[in-house]
């Protein structure tokens, strides 16, 4: 055989070989996109109320194919956008217990009405799946500390601790908040004293609080109202005082 006629049979066996390697690349290639469940995020709600000092949202998804996820993204949608034209994206990150996840600052959701988000997975041959839409409520940020009103003494004055009489004086006042009440503390300076001590108000009655304390020496017994709301913003009331007579 011929050298020309080995080369050229050299060359159609490099072509045939190249040829069906493409038509079998061709018969592998996935077409199918990843299956995606199990879309959730935290807070469910208000990510923004109490703000500052709230949590992020962490929204998590998972998601399988047979070659393998590339990527998944959370993507969010703005109250008021009529379309996802526009959406933010957020690279969610793989983790060990089988979850893709972000955790979106808190700030991002600055606008109060109801936001969108699902999630979308995309395999390496660029096929994807999104979920469906989950929506997540916003309200304003609650930054107002509780309101304290109406506070009241049982008796003043009261009698020194060695004396007939009302010895003792319960303090009363009430205390509001949007987001919630978490704790109602009294705070006073026995006569004479120069430190402050503190005791629990407990809630007896809608959203009157009351404490008694005493008795006391002889002098001026002084006081306050402190309450704090379920984000940590803190209310205290004027001082009041209460005469402590000595006997008669």
């Amino acid at each position: 055989m011929s050298m020309k006629r080995l080369l050229s049979l050299l060359v159609v066996s490099i072509v045939l070989f190249s040829v069906s390697g493409i038509a079998a690349l061709a018969q592998t290639v996935d077409t199918t996109p990843p299956m995606v469940w199990g879309l959730g995020f935290s807070p469910t709600t208000d990510p923004m109320k109490g703000c500052p000092g709230n949590v992020n949202v962490m929204v998590q998804v998972k998601a399988s194919d047979l070659g393998g996820v590339a990527e998944a993204q959370a993507e969010v949608r703005a109250p008021g956008a009529v379309s996802w034209a526009g959406h933010a994206n957020f690279a969610m990150t793989l983790q060990a217990d089988g979850f893709w996840r972000v955790w979106i600052p808190r700030t991002f959701f600055t606008t109060p009405g109801t936001w969108w988000i699902r999630a979308k997975a995309e395999d390496w041959f660029g096929n994807a799946t999104r979920t469906g839409p989950k929506a997540l409520t916003v309200t304003s940020c609650d930054r107002t500390p509780p309101a304290i009103t109406n506070v009241t003494e049982s008796a003043d004055p009261i009698v020194a601790s060695w004396c007939a009489g009302v010895k003792t004086v319960t303090i009363q006042a009430t205390v509001t908040d949007a987001s919630g009440v978490k704790k109602v503390n009294l705070w006073y300076m026995v006569p004479g004293g120069t430190l402050w001590q503190t005791v629990p108000m407990s809630r007896y009655i809608g959203d009157a609080y009351r404490a008694t304390i005493g008795p006391f020496a002889d002098g001026t017994l002084q006081y306050y109202v402190k309450a704090l709301d379920v984000f940590n913003h803190s209310a205290k009331s004027a001082t009041g005082d209460v005469t402590v007579n000595d006997c008669p």
